[in-house]
């Protein structure tokens, strides 16, 4: 079984088994509007109260700085199973309270260079990280000065403006000065503000699909294409069989990308969040000349 840890904001770039879109979608998926935003944890997750991430200095890692956790108090760092190259440095930490006062001892640990909150959600095993980022997106008419001294004055400066996401922007907190929690919070409830989350990194976890019972899915070559219509390409489709088996789609967020949607269609109503028309420049995605094809 092989799992891997895909970041909220830069793993989107492939719709398939291994990844998950959360981070840039990533930054669709970790959307909530403005003032929606709890301090106990982001996306219905809980903040940890007995274990911490911390990020440690390149090279740092070893029998010293083990060492040196046992003579502040704690236990030794352990590695996360899994995490990208790029995340090499982070460690979980068991603690007695994942308070401020920890936090700030951890900090005067040498080798120790940032703390950062730990996340749990039920039904999953492994650890929910912060990547010490922050996704907002600005009501139409914010201009990019007013965004860059909205995220100064919340302790962040701007890293990106979102390709294909209007007024949406990835911000790096200042972790000397705030948590990325509090960053977040910041900006909740502003005026200018549409939405704000942190950046999240998960695990998935695969999956054992069952039998599909729908008769008409062979047809559905969008989904699984086998070339099984005449000038059909075989692999010319989606994927989603890869898909099922990281995630069954429980209690997901799904985006979908295409010319409409029929948001009141009686499967799609009941669990339709929200839209965006990028022609049209409007939140509602409805189509506009008839029915809309089969989204769902």
């Amino acid at each position: 079984m092989r799992r891997k840890w895909t970041g909220s904001v830069s793993g989107v770039r492939r719709w398939m088994a291994r990844w998950m879109a959360l981070s840039a979608v990533g930054a669709i998926v970790l959307v909530s509007p403005a003032g929606v935003f709890a301090s106990s944890g982001p996306l219905g997750t809980e903040t940890s109260s007995n274990e911490l991430m911390v990020i440690l200095a390149p090279g740092a890692d070893g029998p010293d700085l083990a060492r040196a956790f046992k003579d502040a108090g704690f236990s030794a760092p352990q590695g996360i199973i899994g995490l990208q190259a790029r995340y090499r440095d982070y460690r979980r930490v068991s603690v007695a309270s994942a308070d401020t006062g920890t936090r700030e001892a951890l900090l005067q640990i040498p080798g120790v260079v940032g703390v950062r909150s730990i996340y749990r959600a039920s039904g999953i095993e492994y650890p929910i990280l912060s990547n010490g980022q922050v996704i907002a997106r600005f009501k139409s008419g914010t201009t990019q000065a007013q965004v860059r001294q909205i995220a100064a004055d919340a302790g962040m400066t701007v890293a990106r403006q979102m390709v294909g996401l209007p007024q949406a922007y990835v911000f790096d907190c200042d972790e000397g000065s705030r948590t990325v929690e509090e960053c977040a919070g910041a900006l909740t409830g502003m005026e200018e503000v549409r939405w704000v989350h942190p950046s999240l990194l998960f695990k998935l976890q695969s999956h054992a699909s069952g039998p599909i019972e729908d008769t008409l899915y062979p047809y559905q070559w969008h989904l699984n294409n086998i070339g099984q219509l005449p000038n059909g390409r075989p692999g010319a489709d989606i994927d989603v069989e890869g898909a099922w088996n990281a995630t069954l789609g429980g209690g997901a967020i799904v985006a979908v990308i295409d010319e409409c949607l029929q948001r009141d269609h009686p499967d799609l109503a009941p669990n339709y969040l929200t839209g965006y028309d990028f022609l049209a420049q409007t939140d509602d995605p409805s189509p506009t000349l008839g029915p809309a094809t089969a989204a769902r």
